[in-house]
């Protein structure tokens, strides 16, 4: 048996490039990809507490700002600064008094139901209170707060 050997062929391979836009989109989906799994590893450390308080937190400031603040100020009478000042003086000193988690949400009318079942499924809304105490010059953003938890983490 006599076998003939293969004949190269003639034809040149041709090498393949990739078009540079095809590559600007394979490198822009590597990147998205990388930010979306360094966004999801940093989530993963953020706790449920830490979420819980920051939620708290910031109806406080709505309450605050929005709804005891603006009551003191458009009360008739403390329509002279110095009489103003002398009042909120007394609360910097001793703080508006308690202030419950349950009142804080009954004010913050806007929240979804699913807020606020996230909120109470952690926190007591009886027992965990808050307690603002507002600082010169006695302006809306002008004050410090003390949160009591009463909250299962």
């Amino acid at each position: 048996m006599n076998r003939k050997p293969k004949q190269k062929s003639s034809r040149k391979k041709s090498h393949r490039t990739i078009s540079p836009i095809p590559l600007t989109v394979l490198i822009i989906i590597i990147i998205v990809s990388i930010v979306v799994a360094i966004a999801f590893f940093f989530s993963a450390f953020t706790s449920t507490e830490s979420i819980v308080k920051d939620k708290i937190s910031a109806l406080t400031k709505n309450f605050y700002e929005n709804h005891l603040y603006v009551g003191i100020v458009n009360t008739d009478s403390l329509t002279d600064r110095s009489t103003f000042e002398n009042t909120m003086q007394k609360y910097a000193e001793d703080g508006f008094g308690t202030i419950r988690l349950r009142q804080i949400l009954h004010f913050n009318r806007q929240m979804s139901a699913h807020e606020k079942d996230f909120i109470t499924s952690y926190c007591d809304e009886n027992r965990t209170y808050v307690k603002i105490y507002p600082e010169p010059p006695f302006d809306p953003e002008s004050y410090r707060t003390e949160y009591h938890y009463s909250c299962n983490f």
